[in-house]
């Protein structure tokens, strides 16, 4: 299985969380990781290797060029890591691979997902857990399911031969307006009809919990949702207070401190509190996108 992540130093405490619930759920499997990054401190990358011998699986750490991305919409919320996964394509050598974001726990084996039929797609995806957002949907001008961009399942063949990554490149940088969420509203827009969506269980978000009455998906999705809940394979922390804080008020949080235990990153300290300074700065971004719309 190929399964890659991207991220920065300052995310790559939660990133080795992560990685660490892949590996611990997949020992039958051959795994071959890939970490997108645009540099490492030594101590980190130390941190990874001691991942890989213990696993005894492959941990490869690609550092990517900025430049490639020069240009393209960054912010606090969303640095330009968020734009690593386009050159997957470029860097692994197969003809797919599962994308991760990194504030995501894996519960149980991969091995599923992974053989998911995709050959006629570009990727297989699960729906957002604001899919239904009318106000999404009037945004991006696309009246069709919107997935989440946190777990790919990537036909590398397909976005080779249709030369995906500088469609989506060519969509932001020609779009900065609509782009509230750069690089998942360009996917949702240039493979719209070209995903096989998949279910709720292989990528289920933080706003799934919510009481029926406030989430934001058809009443007709809510047993899938339920299904799904029970039996998560992939946990996403997709709320704006991530696990790493004790203020996190996600029902499953307990399942990246397991992990964290088990990591090479198990000193790493839990924050005591959590600092407004991104939340806040993404609440200004939409200020001015509805002020100036």
């Amino acid at each position: 299985m190929n399964i890659a992540l991207c991220t920065d130093e300052k995310y790559s405490f939660p990133c080795g969380v992560c990685i660490t619930s892949i590996l611990e759920n997949n020992k039958e499997e051959e795994c071959n990781i890939y970490i997108l990054t645009d540099g490492l401190n030594p101590e980190t990358i130390e941190k990874f290797k001691q991942l890989q011998d213990k696993y005894k699986q492959k941990i490869d750490i690609i550092t990517i060029n900025d430049k490639l991305f020069d240009g393209l919409k960054i912010s606090n919320r969303f640095p330009i890591s968020i734009y690593y996964r386009f050159l997957l394509p470029q860097l692994v050598n197969d003809k797919k691979v599962i994308y991760l974001d990194c504030d995501i726990i894996v519960t149980s084996s991969l091995k599923e997902i992974w053989h998911t039929n995709i050959t006629d797609y570009a990727c297989g995806v699960i729906e957002d857990q604001k899919s239904d957002d009318i106000t999404i949907q009037n945004r991006l001008g696309l009246y069709k399911d919107y997935f989440n961009s946190g777990v790919l399942l990537i036909n590398l063949d397909y976005w080779r031969e249709n030369d995906i990554a500088s469609k989506l490149i060519e969509f932001i940088n020609q779009n900065p307006d609509i782009c509230l969420y750069p690089d998942q509203d360009a996917l949702n827009y240039i493979l719209c009809d070209s995903v096989k969506f998949l279910e709720y269980k292989y990528n289920y978000q933080e706003l799934f919990y919510l009481p029926k009455e406030h989430i934001l998906l058809h009443k007709n999705k809510w047993k899938q949702l339920d299904l799904a809940g029970n039996t998560p394979i992939i946990m996403h922390y997709t709320g704006c207070i991530k696990p790493w804080v004790k203020a996190c008020p996600h029902p499953h949080k307990e399942l990246f401190i397991r992990y964290k235990a088990i990591s090479p990153w198990r000193k790493e300290k839990i924050k005591s509190r959590y600092t407004l300074k991104w939340k806040i700065a993404g609440i200004i971004e939409q200020i001015k996108y509805y002020w100036t719309n």
